[in-house]
């Protein structure tokens, strides 16, 4: 009998240690790159997302003259900016690898209600990219095929096999190298609500991070991704490097050093990221007091403004769901699919962007460009192995 009750409370507490979330114990900058990880890794999931403005309008000194005319162009950009929605789904199901993005863009107000989406799929397996135009069936489509897919065919682009995941993992590693920098100190324990429970979310964590330390790593990424993307000579890749720094710093004058985005996670017992939140508060073109930035809603609230510029306040969220089930919303299949070329050509305007674009394809320097790029990533891996047995004679 002693041992039937050992034996049972052996059980009790072995359930009761699967049961504790590894997420809870975990550091505060460990929890939110193990959840980030977590998007790399889940076999498939949903991702709903929705966001909102808050606050638009021009910034300047405290001049009368300047806050005058400010408070009557604010006006108007306050009530049609509020008005505007941007929404978006994300389906990834790596097990099948496909994946859906459908944005949203609509506006709302009073009598009125008009949205407009534009869903594309990438089928790996099937080296396809599907684009559901029928927002503009007639106008860049074949009306004809009207709620159709257009399907075009990635095999003919003159792009490097796994591509694509290659970048996935250089969006990977600059993303925990942004969360590495952060300090312990600016990263905070938040209680949970009702709406994180309903989302079975165990723990919350809120962090700041600037624009301007985000930006400072795009130079470094965005080289890592042309070298996957379009392997080349070291000369263009030393003029692309050039062009990214050039653009790093102008990206650091436009946004001041004020504007900044705080971030909420919420995770579950596995640890991953089930909701999230981003409180974007940015001022671009200024040279703004930083007191006024660190209370989201002072401009509005007390009328006190930065120097000149233009402040954008907008708050996004995101919820993921339907891990490990996720599946694509409206599929594509062979029915419900057509020829993409095809049915561009077969409307007023897509006729005439392809008659652009084969303009283009047909000159000499689009045609020189292309096939240098395609030779690069012919002879990339051979050069390789020449050099490797070239070693091998003269040992």
């Amino acid at each position: 009998m002693k041992l039937l009750q050992t034996s049972g409370l052996i059980v009790v507490c072995a359930s009761l240690f699967a049961c504790a979330s590894p997420i809870k114990n975990m550091s505060p900058q460990e929890a939110i790159k193990f959840g980030n990880n977590q998007f790399y890794e889940m076999p498939s999931y949903r991702m709903d997302m929705s966001s909102k403005v808050v606050h638009m309008g021009l910034v300047s000194s405290a001049e009368e003259d300047a806050e005058k005319s400010n408070e009557a162009i604010n006006k108007y950009l306050n009530f049609f900016g509020k008005n505007f929605i941007f929404n978006g789904v994300g389906v990834f199901d790596t097990v099948n690898d496909q994946y859906q993005i459908i944005p949203e863009y609509g506006y709302e107000a009073k009598n009125v209600n008009a949205r407009i989406r534009f869903p594309i799929v990438l089928d790996r397996k099937a080296k396809a990219l599907y684009a559901d135009l029928s927002a503009l069936d007639g106008i860049v489509t074949n009306l004809d095929n009207a709620g159709k897919y257009s399907r075009f065919d990635l095999s003919k682009l003159p792009i490097p096999e796994d591509a694509d995941k290659k970048l996935v993992d250089v969006m990977r590693k600059y993303t925990n190298l942004i969360f590495d920098k952060i300090p312990a100190e600016a990263i905070s324990e938040q209680p949970l609500n009702a709406e994180d429970r309903k989302v079975s979310a165990v723990r919350k964590l809120q962090l700041t991070l600037k624009p301007i330390d985000q930006i400072t790593l795009y130079p470094e990424m965005l080289n890592d991704m042309a070298a996957i993307v379009f392997p080349s000579s070291e000369k263009d890749r030393e003029d692309f490097r050039q062009d990214t720094d050039k653009l790093s710093q102008e990206m650091n004058k436009l946004f001041s050093p004020e504007s900044r985005d705080i971030y909420t996670f919420a995770f579950n017992r596995a640890g991953q990221i089930v909701s999230m939140k981003a409180d974007s508060n940015y001022i671009l073109n200024s040279q703004a007091d930083e007191e006024t930035l660190d209370k989201p809603s002072s401009s509005t609230q007390t009328g006190d403004t930065p120097k000149a510029g233009i402040q954008l306040h907008f708050v996004t969220d995101i919820n993921i769901r339907d891990i490990g089930k996720a599946k694509l919303i409206d599929p594509p299949t062979a029915e419900n699919s057509v020829d993409g070329m095809e049915n561009l050509k077969r409307s007023p305007l897509g006729k005439s962007f392809l008659g652009k674009y084969e303009d283009n394809a047909n000159d000499e320097t689009w045609q020189n460009s292309d096939a240098a790029v395609m030779d690069a990533a012919a002879t990339a891996e051979p050069a390789q192995k020449a050099r490797k047995s070239n070693k091998k004679k003269r040992r």
